[in-house]
């Protein structure tokens, strides 16, 4: 899986990672960082997504290494519904507001492009511009 999209929404990157099936996968900690989520919020938000939606994946920060939680689309959708119980309604109604309609339809046109691609293509892409 390679990093090929970084966004921000409110000053929090949040990284968009495709598979080789050209599925997106979004990180759970980003994600809740930018909806002001508390740690025990996370953790509530993950038991609630079922196996399909959901991934872990070893990211490498500098020096370190660290497991995280990854969601596809699916996922997202059911955290962003799940999510509201912790953290601020009107933070959120903005969120999905640019989740669904500037982030999700570039990531569409993206992963439609690279499963038109060859393997070869696909490990020569470095950057979505968003």
């Amino acid at each position: 899986m390679n990093t090929i999209a970084n966004c921000s929404f409110n000053n929090n990157t949040i990284h968009i990672e495709f598979d080789d099936n050209g599925m997106a996968w979004f990180r759970v900690y980003e994600i809740a960082k930018a909806l002001g989520c508390k740690r025990i919020g996370r953790k509530a938000m993950i038991k609630q997504l079922l196996d399909f939606e959901k991934r872990k994946a070893t990211i490498h920060k500098c020096r370190n290494v660290q497991e995280s939680v990854l969601v596809n689309e699916y996922g997202l959708q059911r955290l962003l519904i799940n999510i509201s119980h912790f953290t601020n309604h009107s933070l959120l109604l903005k969120f999905q507001n640019w989740m669904f309609y500037e982030i999700l339809p570039r990531v569409d046109r993206y992963s439609t492009f690279l499963k038109v691609r060859d393997k070869e293509t696909l490990s020569s892409i470095s950057e979505l511009n968003m």
